[in-house]
């Protein structure tokens, strides 16, 4: 892997692994309105979409989404962090590497988790949802991020993003900037995005030897 001196992590399913407290809460909440829905069908038709429940039955997408932040927020702070992301978060910042963190995850729920468990703040810079206007895969929250970070154009071949996410690594594609894609369990999905560099670990990304390399076309 090769030099880099600023990193972009994603939050959900990168650093924190959230989506066990998603699913339960979406699971108590259909179960509540009557409707058997699978971790599947959960997966592939409401999380991370506003109005993905209306597709498993629900009338009034508003009110569930609203029970369903209520749900989350209570357990948020109970997700853990993935092996090896604190150790790699500490080196980094050790060695004086820039660091920010870039979510569409509201600020509420990153900070309840960052002051729930003691959590340092490793980063130079922490971007949420409500921070732009447009989410990634748009590249604003990442432009914003850089910006901040003080880094130039021609600084970005220095810049690696880190993510989980078809929407973290198109992001980073539209400014032609290297893509790390954290995978520690295999999606199919994933498959069709452009990355340099696949990981399983985070162990992997500190000793810098991807088990994976695929070339962006």
């Amino acid at each position: 892997m090769k030099q880099y001196n600023f990193f972009l992590f994603d939050w959900d399913g990168t650093l924190v692994n959230s989506l066990p407290v998603w699913m339960r809460a979406y699971k108590k909440l259909f179960r509540k309105y009557n409707i058997a829905a699978t971790s599947q069908e959960i997966l592939a038709k409401a999380y991370g979409n506003p109005v993905g429940c209306v597709s498993c039955g629900i009338s009034n997408h508003e009110e569930f989404n609203r029970q369903l932040f209520e749900l989350v927020l209570k357990a948020y702070s109970k997700a853990t962090m993935f092996k090896g992301a604190l150790n790699v978060l500490q080196y980094l910042k050790k060695n004086h590497y820039k660091l920010a963190l870039i979510t569409n995850t509201p600020s509420v729920l990153v900070q309840s988790y960052f002051n729930n468990n003691n959590l340092p703040n490793f980063f130079d810079v922490i971007i949420t949802r409500e921070d732009v206007s447009k989410l990634k895969p748009n590249p604003e929250s990442y432009k914003k991020a850089l910006l901040l970070l003080g880094v130039t154009k021609k600084q970005y071949k220095n810049v690696l993003v880190i993510g989980d996410s078809e929407q973290d690594i198109a992001a980073g594609n539209k400014l032609g900037i290297d893509c790390v894609l954290f995978e520690p369990r295999k999606t199919e999905r994933n498959d069709l995005v452009n990355y340099e560099y696949k990981i399983k670990s985070f162990e992997e990304l500190k000793k810098g030897y991807p088990s994976e390399k695929k070339l962006a076309s």
